[in-house]
């Protein structure tokens, strides 16, 4: 026999919307993929919705499972006021509006900022750093901001192109960052929903950095999302960004300049292009391609850089970059995408720095084993992979 449960109404219409799923695909769900259909129709659904009646708990279960939601949540008086979409900069037409991203993407953030709420409720000596963090404004030149923050994460041009790759380079990055008290979060959403997302108005601050953010390009389009990011904190501002190139908004052009010379500094740059004979496209090229490697970043970023110091036109870049796509449509029919272990996507996405506060506090029996699981979104038994991994993950 069912055990039935009542239950705030509007609880289960908010989950519903939040998700930005139609009554349509959830009666899809139900008919295709749920084991039980529970006989949902459209109307019963509005029911469900609207009045307060006993509901079959394996219902619920099923619910909670669709909306990706806790049991529990399913019993709060009242909706949450959950305010996680942040200040929206995209500028690409192919952008929705801010209050419709996917549903992909909303429970991407939702895990992020699950990320932040766990730090907050139990790390909290973890954001201190971040509390003294200084508030700056558009009016600071970006370029003495820049050299100032290289200075203070540690940032060299020897450290800098010593890494072995984008991918050291952004972890390097990333491990620097949240040594001053900010989380790093990467999770695999819709890229016309955004590149990145940023959180300011609670501590500690987050960044979101999405996994398919120029994969075709390796790391590099990520390490530029990570900096641009870590400028809107510095601005105390939150952000939803997927147009790094051409923005009209004096907020975004700023995070750019910022975020370019952190990784171009312009004393440096300023020294080879002096020491180059730039005279032909092809020098133009040559000298992009050495210094990409170099400073471990994308050739839009040295792109850029060129154009600011007056070296290339718009119209050079744009032809550059169509080649390079064009070499990419040809070569990319079967891209190899290397096998990810379960340990490694939680440090991927979670950050050592989130990990190893949850693994220590495991160990020091602060928090269960099944707590530190449920917080790294994994399995139990997965736990003693994670420990392992973390230990070789920087190395």
């Amino acid at each position: 026999m069912a055990d039935y449960v009542e239950i705030n109404p509007h609880i289960l219409n908010y989950a519903r919307q939040i998700v930005q799923k139609d009554t349509n695909k959830v009666l899809d769900h139900f008919s295709k993929k749920s084991k039980q259909h529970f006989d949902l129709t459209k109307e019963k659904l509005k029911e469900l919705e609207t009045n307060k009646a006993p509901m079959d708990v394996n219902l619920l279960k099923e619910f909670a499972c669709l909306y990706k939601r806790p049991l529990s949540f399913f019993f709060l008086p009242n909706p949450p006021v959950e305010n996680f979409i942040p200040k929206d900069f995209r500028t690409h037409t192919s952008a929705k509006l801010s209050h419709d991203l996917s549903t992909e993407t909303i429970f991407e953030i939702r895990k992020a900022k699950r990320v932040q709420y766990v730090t907050k409720e139990i790390f909290q000596d973890y954001y201190t750093n971040s509390e003294s963090l200084e508030k700056h404004t558009l009016k600071e030149d970006p370029i003495v901001l820049a050299k100032k923050y290289r200075e203070i994460l540690g940032i060299t041009t020897e450290t800098q192109s010593k890494q072995k790759s984008t991918l050291n380079f952004f972890r390097l990055l990333r491990n620097n960052i949240e040594k001053l008290g900010i989380l790093v979060y990467k999770g695999s959403f819709n890229v016309d929903d955004g590149r990145a997302f940023c959180f300011v108005q609670e501590l500690p601050y987050l960044i979101v950095i999405n996994n398919k953010d120029g994969t075709e390009l390796g790391y590099a389009p990520k390490v530029f999302s990570l900096m641009h990011e870590f400028a809107h904190i510095l601005l105390k501002q939150d952000s939803i960004c997927n147009d790094f190139t051409t923005t009209s908004s004096p907020v975004e052009q700023f995070c750019n300049a910022f975020a370019s010379n952190f990784l171009v500094p312009e004393d440096d740059f300023s020294v080879k292009i002096m020491s180059h004979n730039l005279k032909t496209k092809e020098d133009i090229r040559n000298f992009c391609e050495d210094q990409k490697k170099f400073y471990n970043v994308s050739l839009d970023v040295i792109l850029y850089r060129l154009k600011i110091k007056g070296v290339v036109t718009q119209n050079f870049i744009d032809e550059t970059l169509k080649e390079r796509k064009e070499k990419f449509d040809l070569s990319s029919d079967d891209p190899f995408i290397p096998l990810v272990t379960q340990a490694q996507k939680v440090i991927n996405n979670q950050g050592q720095t989130f990990v190893q506060m949850v693994l220590e506090a495991k160990s020091s029996e602060r928090i269960t084993p099944e707590a530190a699981a449920d917080y790294l979104n994994t399995k139990a038994k997965n736990l003693k992979s994670v420990e392992s991994e973390i230990v070789k993950f920087y190395k």
